[in-house]
Protein backbone atom coordinates (compact mmCIF):
# COMPACT_ATOMS: atom_id res chain seq x y z
CA UNK A 1 0.00 0.00 0.00
CA UNK A 2 1.06 3.36 -0.62
CA UNK A 3 2.50 5.02 2.88
CA UNK A 4 0.49 7.86 2.02
CA UNK A 5 -2.72 6.33 1.67
CA UNK A 6 -2.00 4.45 4.91
CA UNK A 7 -1.65 7.75 6.98
CA UNK A 8 -4.78 8.92 5.11
CA UNK A 9 -6.32 6.58 6.10
CA UNK A 10 -5.38 6.41 9.37
CA UNK A 11 -5.90 9.67 9.91
CA UNK A 12 -9.79 9.55 9.00
CA UNK A 13 -10.31 6.42 11.14
CA UNK A 14 -8.90 7.98 14.36
CA UNK A 15 -11.38 11.05 13.88
CA UNK A 16 -14.53 9.29 14.02
CA UNK A 17 -14.64 8.70 18.19
CA UNK A 18 -13.67 12.37 17.90
CA UNK A 19 -16.59 13.16 16.11
CA UNK A 20 -19.04 11.19 18.04
CA UNK A 21 -17.39 13.17 21.44
CA UNK A 22 -18.27 16.31 19.91
CA UNK A 23 -22.03 15.22 19.27
CA UNK A 24 -22.18 14.35 22.95
CA UNK A 25 -20.71 18.04 23.74
CA UNK A 26 -23.41 19.77 21.41
CA UNK A 27 -26.30 17.92 23.34
CA UNK A 28 -26.96 20.74 25.74
CA UNK A 29 -26.84 18.03 28.42
CA UNK A 30 -23.06 16.96 28.69
CA UNK A 31 -23.21 15.49 32.19
CA UNK A 32 -26.48 14.33 32.12
CA UNK A 33 -27.69 16.79 34.61
CA UNK A 34 -31.85 16.59 35.66
CA UNK A 35 -34.16 18.62 34.06
CA UNK A 36 -35.25 21.56 36.28
CA UNK A 37 -39.01 20.87 37.48
CA UNK A 38 -41.00 23.83 36.74
CA UNK A 39 -42.80 23.78 40.06
CA UNK A 40 -39.65 23.65 42.40
CA UNK A 41 -38.76 26.65 44.66
CA UNK A 42 -42.66 27.15 44.57
CA UNK A 43 -44.93 26.96 47.61
CA UNK A 44 -48.90 26.16 46.76
CA UNK A 45 -52.35 25.75 48.04
CA UNK A 46 -55.12 23.78 47.03
CA UNK A 47 -58.47 24.66 47.96
CA UNK A 48 -62.01 22.75 47.34
CA UNK A 49 -64.87 23.75 47.17
CA UNK A 50 -68.38 22.20 47.37
CA UNK A 51 -68.97 21.80 43.81
CA UNK A 52 -65.53 20.33 43.21
CA UNK A 53 -66.77 16.88 44.85
CA UNK A 54 -67.86 14.33 42.00
CA UNK A 55 -68.08 11.38 44.86
CA UNK A 56 -70.14 9.91 46.51
CA UNK A 57 -72.73 12.20 44.68
CA UNK A 58 -74.18 14.50 46.39
CA UNK A 59 -72.12 15.00 49.74
CA UNK A 60 -70.05 18.12 48.81
CA UNK A 61 -71.38 20.13 51.63
CA UNK A 62 -70.69 17.13 54.34
CA UNK A 63 -66.87 16.70 52.64
CA UNK A 64 -66.15 20.29 52.94
CA UNK A 65 -67.25 20.74 56.43
CA UNK A 66 -64.12 18.73 57.40
CA UNK A 67 -61.41 19.93 54.29
CA UNK A 68 -58.43 22.17 54.74
CA UNK A 69 -56.25 23.80 52.22
CA UNK A 70 -53.58 21.55 51.19
CA UNK A 71 -50.04 23.44 50.96
CA UNK A 72 -47.27 21.89 48.82
CA UNK A 73 -43.92 23.34 49.15
CA UNK A 74 -41.91 22.05 46.21
CA UNK A 75 -37.74 21.76 46.50
CA UNK A 76 -35.60 19.56 44.32
CA UNK A 77 -32.40 17.94 45.31
CA UNK A 78 -30.90 16.29 41.87
CA UNK A 79 -33.32 14.36 40.39
CA UNK A 80 -35.52 13.97 43.13
CA UNK A 81 -38.49 16.84 43.46
CA UNK A 82 -40.19 16.54 46.92
CA UNK A 83 -43.53 18.43 48.52
CA UNK A 84 -43.52 19.18 52.28
CA UNK A 85 -47.29 19.30 52.20
CA UNK A 86 -49.37 21.06 55.51
CA UNK A 87 -53.35 22.25 55.78
CA UNK A 88 -54.40 25.43 56.39
CA UNK A 89 -57.65 25.85 58.07
CA UNK A 90 -60.81 26.90 55.40
CA UNK A 91 -60.91 30.49 56.11
CA UNK A 92 -64.87 31.20 54.59
CA UNK A 93 -66.87 34.80 54.65
CA UNK A 94 -70.41 34.80 55.98
CA UNK A 95 -71.54 33.31 53.12
CA UNK A 96 -69.40 29.98 53.81
CA UNK A 97 -67.46 30.96 50.48
CA UNK A 98 -63.36 30.46 50.77
CA UNK A 99 -61.94 33.90 51.40
CA UNK A 100 -58.24 32.75 50.28
CA UNK A 101 -56.77 34.19 53.35
CA UNK A 102 -53.91 31.30 54.43
CA UNK A 103 -52.58 30.41 57.63
CA UNK A 104 -50.75 27.06 58.19
CA UNK A 105 -52.10 25.20 60.82
CA UNK A 106 -49.18 24.11 62.91
CA UNK A 107 -51.06 21.46 64.66
CA UNK A 108 -51.09 19.20 61.69
CA UNK A 109 -48.11 17.28 61.01
CA UNK A 110 -46.13 18.31 57.86
CA UNK A 111 -45.02 15.03 55.14
CA UNK A 112 -42.18 15.34 52.53
CA UNK A 113 -43.66 13.41 49.98
CA UNK A 114 -42.28 12.29 46.42
CA UNK A 115 -43.51 14.28 43.59
CA UNK A 116 -43.36 12.53 40.17
CA UNK A 117 -43.82 13.30 36.50
CA UNK A 118 -42.86 15.97 34.32
CA UNK A 119 -44.77 18.72 33.07
CA UNK A 120 -47.85 19.13 32.41
CA UNK A 121 -48.49 15.79 34.76
CA UNK A 122 -47.72 15.26 38.13
CA UNK A 123 -48.62 12.97 41.30
CA UNK A 124 -48.20 12.86 44.74
CA UNK A 125 -49.21 9.73 46.57
CA UNK A 126 -51.14 7.54 47.51
CA UNK A 127 -50.37 7.93 50.72
CA UNK A 128 -51.55 7.91 54.18
CA UNK A 129 -51.10 10.45 56.49
CA UNK A 130 -52.38 12.69 59.70
CA UNK A 131 -54.37 15.62 59.21
CA UNK A 132 -55.07 18.14 62.21
CA UNK A 133 -58.81 19.08 61.15
CA UNK A 134 -60.95 21.57 62.83
CA UNK A 135 -64.83 23.33 63.29
CA UNK A 136 -65.22 26.25 63.77
CA UNK A 137 -68.51 26.06 66.02
CA UNK A 138 -68.47 30.00 66.95
CA UNK A 139 -66.08 32.30 64.69
CA UNK A 140 -66.50 34.73 67.60
CA UNK A 141 -65.74 31.93 70.57
CA UNK A 142 -62.50 29.51 69.61
CA UNK A 143 -62.87 28.14 72.95
CA UNK A 144 -66.12 26.10 71.19
CA UNK A 145 -63.68 24.73 68.58
CA UNK A 146 -63.85 20.90 67.78
CA UNK A 147 -60.42 19.36 66.84
CA UNK A 148 -59.46 16.32 65.84
CA UNK A 149 -56.37 14.79 64.37
CA UNK A 150 -57.33 11.68 62.03
CA UNK A 151 -55.65 9.45 59.38
CA UNK A 152 -56.00 10.02 56.01
CA UNK A 153 -55.77 7.01 53.89
CA UNK A 154 -54.91 6.77 50.33
CA UNK A 155 -54.41 10.28 49.84
CA UNK A 156 -53.22 11.44 45.87
CA UNK A 157 -53.10 14.65 44.22
CA UNK A 158 -52.73 14.15 40.25
CA UNK A 159 -51.80 16.74 37.96
CA UNK A 160 -52.91 19.56 40.30
CA UNK A 161 -50.40 21.82 39.69
CA UNK A 162 -50.24 24.85 36.65
CA UNK A 163 -47.55 23.06 34.02
CA UNK A 164 -45.65 26.08 33.91
CA UNK A 165 -44.95 26.43 37.49
CA UNK A 166 -46.72 29.33 38.13
CA UNK A 167 -50.19 29.97 37.02
CA UNK A 168 -53.03 28.21 34.65
CA UNK A 169 -53.46 29.48 31.01
CA UNK A 170 -57.51 29.12 31.71
CA UNK A 171 -58.37 29.29 35.26
CA UNK A 172 -61.27 27.38 34.71
CA UNK A 173 -59.74 24.93 33.36
CA UNK A 174 -58.15 22.81 35.52
CA UNK A 175 -57.34 19.00 35.22
CA UNK A 176 -56.34 18.38 38.90
CA UNK A 177 -57.61 15.10 40.92
CA UNK A 178 -57.53 14.94 44.59
CA UNK A 179 -58.89 11.11 46.27
CA UNK A 180 -58.84 9.94 49.43
CA UNK A 181 -60.46 7.98 51.78
CA UNK A 182 -61.80 8.81 55.54
CA UNK A 183 -62.98 7.01 58.69
CA UNK A 184 -65.71 8.89 60.70
CA UNK A 185 -64.45 7.18 63.82
CA UNK A 186 -62.11 9.54 63.81
CA UNK A 187 -63.60 12.53 62.37
CA UNK A 188 -67.36 11.85 64.27
CA UNK A 189 -66.85 14.38 67.07
CA UNK A 190 -66.39 17.01 64.16
CA UNK A 191 -70.25 17.12 62.76
CA UNK A 192 -71.28 18.67 66.17
CA UNK A 193 -74.64 19.39 65.00
CA UNK A 194 -75.35 15.91 65.50
CA UNK A 195 -74.97 15.50 69.48
CA UNK A 196 -75.60 17.17 71.92
CA UNK A 197 -73.18 18.97 74.70
CA UNK A 198 -70.52 16.01 76.20
CA UNK A 199 -72.20 13.61 73.72
CA UNK A 200 -70.55 14.12 70.76
CA UNK A 201 -71.98 12.06 67.29
CA UNK A 202 -70.62 8.23 66.37
CA UNK A 203 -69.48 7.14 63.65
CA UNK A 204 -73.06 5.28 62.54
CA UNK A 205 -74.56 8.56 63.34
CA UNK A 206 -72.74 10.48 60.63
CA UNK A 207 -73.13 7.89 58.41
CA UNK A 208 -76.95 7.69 58.29
CA UNK A 209 -76.64 11.04 57.60
CA UNK A 210 -74.90 10.85 54.61
CA UNK A 211 -77.81 9.91 52.48
CA UNK A 212 -80.04 7.25 51.89
CA UNK A 213 -77.90 4.89 49.95
CA UNK A 214 -75.77 4.11 52.60
CA UNK A 215 -72.41 5.79 51.61
CA UNK A 216 -70.08 4.67 54.42
CA UNK A 217 -67.93 1.71 53.59
CA UNK A 218 -65.97 -0.90 54.92
CA UNK A 219 -62.11 0.09 56.13
CA UNK A 220 -59.18 -2.01 56.20
CA UNK A 221 -60.34 -3.77 59.19
CA UNK A 222 -64.14 -4.22 57.70
CA UNK A 223 -66.16 -2.06 60.16
CA UNK A 224 -68.22 0.10 58.12
CA UNK A 225 -67.37 3.76 58.79
CA UNK A 226 -65.34 5.12 55.61
CA UNK A 227 -65.90 7.12 53.09
CA UNK A 228 -63.92 7.38 49.09
CA UNK A 229 -64.36 10.58 48.14
CA UNK A 230 -63.38 12.04 44.92
CA UNK A 231 -62.83 16.32 43.51
CA UNK A 232 -62.31 17.39 40.02
CA UNK A 233 -61.23 19.39 37.60
CA UNK A 234 -58.93 21.11 40.61
CA UNK A 235 -55.83 22.94 40.82
CA UNK A 236 -52.84 24.27 42.97
CA UNK A 237 -52.84 28.19 42.78
CA UNK A 238 -48.58 29.48 43.11
CA UNK A 239 -48.50 31.34 46.37
CA UNK A 240 -45.15 33.81 46.39
CA UNK A 241 -43.72 34.53 49.56
CA UNK A 242 -45.49 31.35 51.61
CA UNK A 243 -43.42 28.92 53.16
CA UNK A 244 -44.67 25.24 55.02
CA UNK A 245 -43.03 25.23 58.33
CA UNK A 246 -41.76 21.95 59.30
CA UNK A 247 -44.66 20.03 61.69
CA UNK A 248 -43.91 16.86 63.94
CA UNK A 249 -46.67 15.20 65.18
CA UNK A 250 -44.77 13.85 68.41
CA UNK A 251 -43.52 17.25 69.42
CA UNK A 252 -46.35 19.43 68.52
CA UNK A 253 -47.92 21.78 71.37
CA UNK A 254 -50.66 19.84 73.66
CA UNK A 255 -53.02 22.38 73.06
CA UNK A 256 -53.12 20.35 69.45
CA UNK A 257 -55.25 17.70 71.07
CA UNK A 258 -58.29 17.96 73.21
Amino acid sequence: MNIRSFIHAALVLASLPLAGCSGDDDDGNPNNTPAASPWANHTYALTTEKRDWSEPRGLGNDIENVMPVFLFQVTQNGAAVTAKMGVAPKALDASGVPTGAIVQDLCSPTYDLPLTGTSPNSLIGPTDVQLHLINRVDIDIPDDDVQVTAKVTGLKFTDIFPPNGTSWADPDDQPGELSATMDFRELAPLFTVLGTPGNPPSDQDVCMQLGSDNACEPCADGHVSCLSALATFIGAENQAGLTVQPVDLATRPASCVD
